[in-house]
């Protein structure tokens, strides 16, 4: 196993019930997988790619870029599949995790995240020798300001009651995932 070596995972399944085709419907005249294959292609720090997917439009057209493609089984390709259980058959079924440290998922839905957004995280992953990382946005609205309807039918706060009341500037920074890049090293994933 070479250090710090990186493979990109892509998914992109098909079945989509907000979009139709939403991974080869057109975003600035390309498909919505390109500008994320091209992000992952272009990483100085990424050594191979991989595409998974059921759908086989998807595949024909990712071959065009000379990257690794993969059929997703029908198993792991319904509407509540995780992306854990797609990562785990790539990494048992490639027999990857012998060959690479760290696995980078670059979801299609984020196309607006280059290949120098995907270089900054994996550069700021090893300075900071981290197992994992995870790109976040900034919330809207503060989380802590946030009530759910508990069982009873009240509504509470959904990180406490008090807090609900504070003034946003006093309220701890908060963050939320935006879906661009998640990485983590296989072994501690695998664990």
């Amino acid at each position: 196993m070479i250090k710090n070596s990186f493979l990109a995972v892509i998914p992109a399944r098909k079945g989509s019930k907000g979009l139709h085709k939403k991974n080869i419907a057109e975003l600035n005249d390309f498909p919505l997988i390109y500008w994320t294959i091209t992000a992952a292609l272009g990483s100085n720090l990424i050594q191979r790619t991989i595409i998974s997917s059921n759908d086989p439009d998807v595949l024909s057209y990712s071959k065009e870029f000379n990257v690794d493609t993969r059929l997703r089984p029908n198993n792991i390709s319904l509407d509540d599949s995780s992306s854990e259980d797609l990562i785990v058959d790539i990494i048992d079924n490639h027999q990857l995790g012998k060959d690479f440290e760290y696995f980078v998922l670059l979801q299609p839905t984020s196309p607006l995240r280059s290949s120098q957004h995907i270089d900054e995280a994996i550069n700021l992953l090893i300075h900071k020798d981290a197992d994992a990382l995870i790109s976040v946005t900034d919330p809207k609205d503060p989380p802590q300001k946030t009530m759910i309807l508990d069982k009873e039918g009240f509504l509470t706060g959904l990180v406490d009651d008090e807090k609900l009341f504070f003034p946003r500037q006093k309220l701890e920074r908060a963050f939320k995932p935006n879906g661009a890049i998640y990485i983590i090293k296989i072994k501690e994933f695998l664990l």
